[in-house]
């Protein structure tokens, strides 16, 4: 994997000030050779303990159900062990009527109730819950283009969606409204898939209406890129209850080619269900049966709570821990090798060889990171590896896989001299999502998973010295710190900051300060890389204030949940605008990150590359 250099930073609680350097990915192999020369230091090798622990992992494993309409919270959810709940939203009340704003402002509630508990939901929505009626097509479609909105502005926190809507318990048969028609199941799946953001999929129930729309399976070549087909997966409601699966394979004479057809999909789409009590005297759930069909079709999530019998038998028979430990993805490393020391501006290449003993591997797009951390001042400098290039899903190992991953980086010429640790991350990268260790993979080994931070400790420490040429940047902003909220004083702190990316929990920029009633601002400069029209947002909880050039974009000075602030403007590539940046922290949980896109610039913190302190 060859990687190309830009920067970012993330700043941590515990550190004086992060700077942190982004070095972008592109996994293209063949381009290795061009890549200078990685430093002939002395290798370190370490190998890894396998852990068997059950832990929390997201988008993964037992899920339980909740309503997520007339809720008061849902922390309880991963408190109990869970990171996915099952959220069957019911829509009776409205098979004659357009949805009411009140429900629409109670799901986005849910919704936000996910996104604070630090888990993801596995959204479904039915008119029913058996034998009543669904709904007549064009209401279905009206409700599908009304949830549009609230589908794409929570899209972080949805796991996948089911379906649903069609039929009995929406899992598209015995509809009352001749939804279950083949021209009529196409068209609310497209308006499904139309409606949800590209980066998440939508589950089945039955493999026979997938196969009705996309008769030749999902090819590795057609993996994650966006197409319909890539974003179709199955959920199995009636799993192990008898040889059919209680219609799941009917007709019977294609119950081998339905299976083959899950099988293939299965790599690269999210499979989930629950098992049922139909006809429990023909019940596959014994250990040995159960195992295998999770491992063949690449189970991520099944239900915790129904159907009980079954779940009871796992227990009783002793998989039940194995079956929590396997759903979806579990990663393990097995080894790392990387050299002792490094010259600033070399190449290092690090060796990690790792397992993934799941019975599946990662369905939604996901961050990959080597973080190095200065063991003198705490600086972080981060090498990502997801940015361009090889989709994460597919470059780590599919589960029940072992795979070496060769990753040779340039080290930036800027780069600190000092004995760095290095760090393995695997968050999320949605920006609400992004830096929470409750969204971040942890790996299956002892002693490696750092719980503050998110990250993996790979328990290699390399040093970085300098080449005696570059000097280092001083790029970033300053950073003057009060102890009230009006920025009225004398500043308790001052000092440079890389970027604008904090999210500092409950606490302060450091322990010595007041956890709450706090304000900093930050002042600089900021150089454009293209000529164009940038959008510069602000995530803040509380207070915020932006300028670019004199000119206020951003104007949200008020107490306020973490929340999302944009203002546009013209620059011009290479030009340095004045900027600053002005937040405070009234109490409760301190986030403030600055970010900026152009038609040009993808959506990104602003790098410290492109800041500069005023001189």
């Amino acid at each position: 994997m060859s990687l190309c250099t830009s920067h970012q930073a993330v700043f941590r609680k515990r550190v004086h000030s992060t700077l942190v350097l982004l070095l972008t990915a592109a996994f293209l192999f063949p381009l290795l050779r061009y890549l200078p020369a990685v430093s002939a230091a002395e290798q370190q090798t370490i190998t890894y303990k396998a852990s068997n622990e059950d832990f929390r992992n997201p988008e993964r494993g037992f899920y339980t159900t909740a309503n997520i309409i007339d809720t008061q919270g849902l922390d309880w959810v991963y408190q109990d062990g869970y990171t996915v709940i099952r959220a069957y939203t019911r829509l009776d009340a409205y098979r004659n009527q357009e949805l009411p704003a009140s429900f629409l402002d109670d799901l986005e509630q849910g919704l936000d109730f996910a996104r604070e508990a630090g888990i993801k939901i596995i959204l479904r929505f039915s008119y029913n819950f058996g034998s009543d009626p669904d709904a007549p097509l064009d209401r279905v479609l009206q409700h599908i283009e009304q949830l549009r909105p609230i589908l794409v502005d929570n899209a972080d926190v949805i796991a996948f969606m089911e379906a649903g809507f069609i039929g009995a318990w929406g899992e598209w048969h015995s509809s009352t409204n001749n939804l279950d028609t083949p021209a009529n199941r196409k068209v609310i799946l497209e308006a499904l898939l139309d409606a949800l953001p590209e980066k998440r999929m939508v589950v089945l129930r039955y493999p026979t209406d997938i196969i009705e729309q996309f008769p030749i399976p999902l090819t590795v070549d057609q993996a994650f890129n966006g197409s319909n087909q890539a974003r179709v997966g199955h959920h199995n409601d009636c799993f192990l209850s008898n040889i059919e699966d209680s219609g799941t394979y009917w007709p019977p004479e294609r119950r081998d080619e339905f299976k083959d057809y899950l099988e293939t999909i299965g790599f690269w789409t999210p499979f989930g269900g629950e098992t049922c009590q139909i006809t429990p005297d023909e019940h596959r759930t014994d250990c040995p049966t159960t195992l295998d069909e999770m491992a063949r079709f690449r189970w991520d999530t099944i239900n915790d709570e129904f159907y009980e019998g079954a779940i009871n038998r796992w227990k009783s028979e002793g998989c039940y821990d194995e079956i929590a430990k396997r759903l979806g993805y579990r990663y393990q490393l097995l080894s790392a090798t990387a050299p002792q020391q490094v010259v600033v501006g070399d190449a290092v290449q690090l060796i990690l060889e790792m397992k993934n003993s799941g019975f599946s591997s990662i369905y939604n797009p996901r961050v990959v990171e080597l973080v190095f951390r200065a063991q003198t001042t705490g600086e972080e400098y981060k090498i990502v590896l997801s940015d361009y290039g090889e989709d994460t899903r597919l470059w780590l190992p599919k589960g029940g896989k072992t795979k070496e991953l060769d990753i040779t980086a340039n080290l930036p010429a800027n780069l600190a001299p000092d004995m760095y640790d290095v760090l393995f991350n695997l968050p999320d990268p949605e920006p609400a999502l992004n830096g929470r260790p409750e969204y971040s993979i942890r790996l299956a080994n002892q002693e490696v998973w750092e719980a503050e931070t998110g990250y993996n400790n790979l328990n290699l420490t390399i040093d970085v010295v300098s080449n005696g040429s570059n000097p280092i940047s001083t790029n970033g902003l300053q950073y003057e710190l009060f102890t009230n909220k009006n920025m009225d004083g004398t500043p308790a702190k001052t000092g440079n900051h890389s970027t604008v990316d904090f999210n500092w929990g409950n606490g302060a920029l450091t322990s010595d300060l007041p956890e709450n009633q706090f304000s900093v601002r930050w002042t600089g400069q900021v150089e454009p890389q293209y000529s164009e029209r940038y959008t510069f947002c602000t995530r803040s909880d509380d207070g915020i204030r932006l300028w670019v050039n004199g000119q206020r974009l951003i104007n949200n000075w008020t107490d306020h949940a973490v929340t999302e602030n944009c203002g546009t403007l013209d620059l011009a590539a290479g030009q340095r605008y004045d900027l600053k940046v002005e937040y405070y922290e009234h109490r409760g949980r301190a986030v403030v990150q600055l970010f900026w896109s152009s038609p040009s610039q993808r959506k990104e913190i602003v790098p410290q590359s492109q800041l500069f302190v005023e001189s």
